[in-house]
């Protein structure tokens, strides 16, 4: 079919095929038929009068043709249906291949996984194109992966990246994948620019509310239609016609990041079986420690009818250091007569895994707001450094160290301890001030319990600076009366969902919720003073109140308690049994600030501090064997990083799922982790609705063999299915025209 993309507009031209037939009108009129007896031997027979008028007929249909070969030739024509190549010229094309590289292509059907067949699909498609022609490769994971990253006329080297590609694992950014070919092809001055996208279908990656939302941003800075590049998704796996069931686990989590010798910890996960509605356990649910098979976990009997079964174990750790918690569900069930099966697709997804550090003890230090060690002691700091490290452990998981505030010195936070108390403390000194935003930007945690004594115009104008330094909210005014215990605020535990709070949640006797405060701090968390959040409130009378807000800050945490901890004004905090936990379990959460980097999302950068070169650190990607380090872009067999003065390594490419590992010249192994994306377990395919978007939002063409709107053969041989420009074919015929032309007029004329 012809279809005129360049200058439609020419097409008014046609308009000019008249004039061959008004020229020939007036020719027959130009003279007045007279009739003359004695000429009228000279005239022509009847058969010779019919011959010239078929001439004359004949070279304005060569004209007219003549004209309308010039305006087609002009408007840009171009064919678009299947011809041998033979037959039709080939037009330059630059072609970028995006490989599905998710687990869900691993899922197998008939003996041949979807995988196998976007490889050889892709090695066909690159065999069929012309000399010439320009050819890039992008892994679609998570953070997809340019493999090859210019448009290569070496086949060679393009068949070898797609012959060595990584096994399929994680999930799939189809809009990032597209993003990134869409920047390959800028540079090309090629008419016919492709990216041909081979996947399994899967509606997750590509068409879920994300995906779509994500690839209509990208549909808007693509620009006008014209100069768009194509976009064809070729289905691999086009007989999954339905949503396959599955089995998967759900990211692992745990109460605390890091965590004393021999202290418990609680991990949480959650089987999810999606697209089945008949489902038998699992016969089996392993936890290993550091790759070593610890024991069988209790594997849960019901079912919810969203598919997601949650489960939580506790683990107890005896040596320090970093270590791997991983859980491995084994989904297939042998089948037995008359028992319903459980059925599992993807075998990439039936693993979770969790770095955690272990601590021999956690170093706090507690900068009391009395400014001075004199006699009496602060009663804030003394309880506590008590609830912390009690006098009579002789081996405390938790060791604080109180100073008075005026003591207090930059030094002491090298080496950094592992969270930071301020209590009751009215100012700091610039160079303190500045020591403790630095301490948090490297990942130290902070919790700022305020007093009488706080300052509120300092700490607004020096560490809140309108929401850009790192304390988390405004302080307003002290609110409360001591004389009126009736009106004392009160924690409210439905409110504590926070990690740091949530153990307090149940309202318990001698629970955090018995607390009452009859001093406490407003402080602004809304609007222009949302530099954080509450994870806690308090309930005065029938209003609620922040009672904790949390912050980031850099890559460290802040914690901004608005009471003391200890028995100002009245308070009964230091009189529950809930007082001990709590300190602890704040504490512990900001000693967390740096652990949770050992779990990192798709492209966020590992780090570590090392101390000397690089000489002898190793580090193994997930599934890959352990590779040197080194600073030295393009240096073969190792892994680019980046060392600061300081000694903090930085290793960007995290864009796999999965265990990374680093090692030491001493052996010491330190894990980090990317955890699985659950929801590429759901295999549920593209259904028209979703087609249909695609369609609308980047012209994707479907392949044929998928059947539905849009869809045209793309195949081994779809270069050979490509558009053919046809303006040389009209040059050739006008040239063919004007010659005939020229002959037939020179005839008439003779004959006349």
């Amino acid at each position: 079919m012809f279809a005129f993309v360049h200058l439609p507009w020419m097409l008014l031209g046609l308009g000019v095929l008249a004039l061959p037939l008004l020229i020939h009108l007036l020719n027959r009129r130009r003279f007045d038929v007279v009739d003359w007896g004695a000429m009228r031997f000279l005239q022509v027979s009847e058969t010779t009068r019919k011959r010239v008028f078929l001439e004359e007929l004949l070279l304005m249909l060569v004209r007219m043709g003549l004209l309308a070969l010039l305006v087609f030739g002009l408007a840009g024509p171009y064919l678009d249906v299947a011809l041998p190549a033979g037959l039709v010229g080939r037009t330059p094309r630059d072609l970028v291949l995006v490989l599905d590289g998710s687990g869900s292509m691993a899922a197998s059907h008939e003996g041949q996984s979807p995988w196998e067949v976007a490889r050889e699909r892709a090695l066909q498609t690159l065999e069929s194109l012309s000399p010439g022609d320009g050819v890039a490769v992008i892994l679609a994971r998570e953070q997809p992966l340019v493999l090859v990253s210019e448009l290569s006329p070496e086949r060679d080297r393009v068949r070898q990246k797609l012959r060595d590609l990584p096994a399929p694992s994680g999930s799939c950014n189809a809009p990032e994948a597209f993003r990134r070919a869409v920047a390959l092809l800028a540079p090309s001055q090629k008419r016919l620019r492709e990216v041909v996208f081979f996947s399994d279908g899967q509606r997750f990656g590509l068409a879920d509310p994300e995906s779509l939302f994500r690839l209509e941003l990208l549909s808007g800075e693509l620009g006008p239609a014209e100069t768009r590049p194509r976009f064809r998704l070729v289905n691999v796996a086009p007989e999954r016609k339905a949503a396959l069931p599955n089995a998967a686990l759900a990211a692992l989590t745990c109460n605390r990041p890091v965590v004393p010798i021999d202290r418990e910890v609680t991990f949480r996960s959650a089987i999810v079986w999606t697209n089945q509605t008949q489902v038998r356990p699992p016969h089996r649910l392993r936890l290993e420690l550091d790759g070593v098979a610890v024991r069988d976990l209790e594997i849960p009997q019901a079912t919810p009818p969203d598919g997601r079964v949650p489960f939580s174990f506790t683990q107890r750790f005896r040596t320090a250091g970093s270590h791997r918690v991983s859980v491995i569900l084994e989904a297939d069930a042998p089948n037995e007569a008359g028992a319903a099966g459980t059925r599992d697709q993807v075998a990439s997804d039936n693993r979770q895994d969790f770095a955690i550090e272990v601590v021999e003890a956690l170093p706090v230090l507690i900068v009391d707001g009395e400014t001075s060690a004199a006699p009496p002691p602060r009663l804030g700091a003394d309880f506590a450094r008590d609830a912390l490290s009690p006098t009579r452990d002789p081996n405390p998981v938790v060791k604080a160290r109180v100073v008075p505030v005026n003591d207090f010195t930059p030094e002491m936070l090298a080496p950094a301890p592992r969270a930071v108390i301020l209590h009751d403390v009215a100012r700091l000194r610039p160079e303190q001030a500045d020591a403790l935003g630095a301490y948090i930007e490297a990942g130290g945690g902070v919790l700022v319990a305020l007093g009488p004594r706080a300052e509120r115009d300092w700490y607004n104008e020096t560490l809140f600076r309108a929401g850009e330094g790192w304390l988390p909210a405004r302080l307003l005014d002290q609110a409360g009366d001591e004389s009126k215990p009736a009106t004392a605020a009160r924690p409210e535990p439905e409110s504590f969902t926070h990690p740091a709070l949530e153990l307090f949640r149940q309202a318990a006797v001698g629970g955090l919720g018995d607390a009452r405060f009859p001093r406490w701090w407003r402080v602004a968390t809304a609007g222009q003073n949302a530099a954080g959040s509450p994870v806690g409130l308090l309930v005065e009378g029938l209003a609620r109140t922040p009672f904790v807000v949390e912050r980031s800050f850099g890559i460290g945490r802040v914690l901004l308690s608005v009471v003391p901890l200890d028995a100002t004004a009245g308070s009964n905090l230091v009189d529950l049994p809930a007082f001990v936990p709590l300190v602890h379990e704040m504490v512990y959460y900001l000693a967390g600030a740096r652990a949770t980097e050992h779990n990192l999302t798709p492209g966020q950068p590992l780090r570590h501090r090392i101390e000397g070169s690089l000489e002898g650190w190793t580090l193994a990607l997930p599934e890959a064997e352990p590779l040197p380090l080194s600073m030295v872009p393009g240096t073969q067999g190792t892994h680019l990083v980046r060392l600061s003065e300081i000694g903090d390594l930085s290793f960007d490419d995290t864009r796999l799922s999965g265990v990374y590992r680093l090692r030491s010249p001493e052996g010491k192994t330190t894990w980090y982790v990317v955890p699985r994306d659950v929801r590429e377990g759901d295999l549920t395919p593209l259904g028209e609705d979703d087609r249909a978007k695609l369609g609308k939002l980047l012209s994707v063409r479907f392949d044929a063999r998928e059947g539905g709107p849009g869809s045209e053969e793309v195949s081994a041989d779809a270069p050979e299915v490509q558009r053919q420009e046809l303006w040389l074919y009209l040059l050739v015929g006008m040239i063919g025209l004007l010659c005939l032309e020229v002959w037939m007029t020179r005839r008439l004329v003779r004959n006349r």
